[in-house]
């Protein structure tokens, strides 16, 4: 154990960073007791190893061992990087809370957006043996943890530089301590469901409908009021009625908008299956290359058998998504074979309270809060740049959406919620007064 480690208040002070130290001091005390400043998570053995089983590609592999000098230039920074590996993989892990560490000011040295590459590669044998004691295979594992990588060449695209953005750092937690796995295209999430929705199934067709809750103010184009910053004087709200007998509310049709009119559903023919706060297991797309519908498909088959075998205990209610992908609109603004196209059709589409295009914007084109005639200027080298913006050129916005599919009536490529909606409308009464 080093004999006279630097105190918190001593480097936050060097480096200029009080403002940070509630952040940091949680666990301090514990990690400074094992605390020694010959890091084995340092080696460049040790570092080898970790780029060696992720497989990082030569480029980040080098950008890697080199960049370990940083640590003799600013050897305070040691301290950090351990308290940062201790309270991630020694202390109460696997806790993904844990990763939501400070900045590290880049104006320190040119390496140091490269400090928590650090802090994950010296937790890869950490998580690795949890996913050992839980039977996961080895190639899922490596599957997941390489989301490391991209994210480390998203800095390079964006900043011309080795290491991660601040903002990916809680994010990646959850591949490095078991709540996220990588299964072929999409990733597959532990979660709970956070909308306001009740979702029911019939109880001999398995058809589902999603209603609206009380006081949920919606326009005119069924969307929340306040979606890209407008406010409709004319809003409406809704309710939700529920007796012995019936469950009358406002039905969001798949296509991700709330009807204007009531539904009116026969209490012993429907169950609540999804309501806020249950479990479910959150779906996300990595950017890392074309969204190819028969993969997606082999990957929800993947996470079937994957909770099945190694999560026997956790019931989930459904799959959900949250993303810009989501966005109804991009049917009309793609074409139909399109991958973006044909996946959302398989959602049951909802609506998310104030919904902008910043993130579309920002995924699309790499640049936050864009506004569009600076967008015009900007190459557009895919269908997919050239949709977003000529959708806007028409005076259209973009928004984020959201989603639930459910396992009972899983049918990838029939767009099960779209069809079953129809039969719903028919079927159940619609309260036009």
């Amino acid at each position: 154990m080093s004999n006279n480690p630097p105190s918190l208040n001593d480097i936050l002070a060097h480096y200029r960073m009080e403002s940070d130290h509630d952040r940091w001091l949680n666990g301090w005390a514990a990690s400074e007791v094992q605390y020694k400043s010959n890091l084995d998570i340092l080696e460049e053995r040790f570092l080898d190893q970790q780029c060696r089983f992720l497989a990082l590609d030569k480029n980040v592999h080098a950008a890697v061992l080199a960049g370990r000098s940083l640590f003799e230039r600013e050897p305070m920074l040691r301290r950090l990087l351990w308290h940062a590996h201790y309270t991630g993989f020694k202390q109460d892990f696997p806790d993904a809370s844990a990763f939501h560490w400070p900045d590290i000011p880049d104006t320190i040295d040119a390496a140091t957006p490269l400090f928590y590459v650090y802090v994950f590669l010296s937790g890869v044998p950490t998580i690795l043996e949890h996913h050992r004691k839980l039977g996961i295979p080895e190639q899922v594992s490596v599957d997941t943890l390489q989301e490391l990588q991209f994210w480390i060449y998203d800095e390079r695209r964006k900043n011309n530089r080795w290491g991660l953005d601040q903002a990916q750092v809680s994010w990646l937690g959850l591949n490095f301590t078991g709540e996220l796995y990588q299964l072929g295209r999409l990733q597959f999430q532990f979660s709970n469901y956070h909308y306001d929705f009740v979702s029911y199934r019939h109880r001999s067709t398995g058809r589902v409908v999603v209603l609206t809750t009380d006081g949920m103010e919606f326009m005119k184009d069924g969307q929340f009021n306040g979606t890209n910053g407008i406010t409709d004087p004319a809003a409406w709200t809704t309710s939700l009625s529920i007796t012995d007998k019936t469950i009358s509310g406002y039905p969001i049709h798949p296509y991700g908008y709330v009807l204007p009119h009531r539904m009116v559903l026969q209490a012993e023919e429907w169950d609540l299956i999804l309501e806020n706060g249950d479990p479910t297991i959150a779906v996300h797309i990595l950017g890392s290359g074309p969204m190819n519908f028969e993969a997606c498909k082999a990957s929800y088959e993947e996470a079937f058998s994957f909770w099945n075998r190694y999560f026997p205990n956790y019931i989930s209610h459904a799959f959900t998504c949250s993303s810009w992908l989501l966005d109804q609109q991009f049917e009309k603004a793609l074409q139909a074979e399109s991958n973006i196209a044909r996946f959302l059709k398989e959602w049951y589409l909802t609506p998310v309270a104030r919904a902008g295009d910043r993130e579309t914007i920002r995924r699309v084109f790499g640049i936050p809060n864009a506004k569009l005639e600076d967008m015009i200027h900007l190459p557009r080298t895919t269908s997919l740049q050239h949709a977003v913006i000529n959708h806007m050129l028409h005076g259209g916005r973009w928004r984020y959406g959201a989603g639930v599919m459910f396992p009972h009536n899983f049918g990838w490529g029939e767009q099960v919620y779209r069809r079953d909606f129809r039969d719903i409308e028919r079927n159940d009464i619609m309260d036009n007064s």
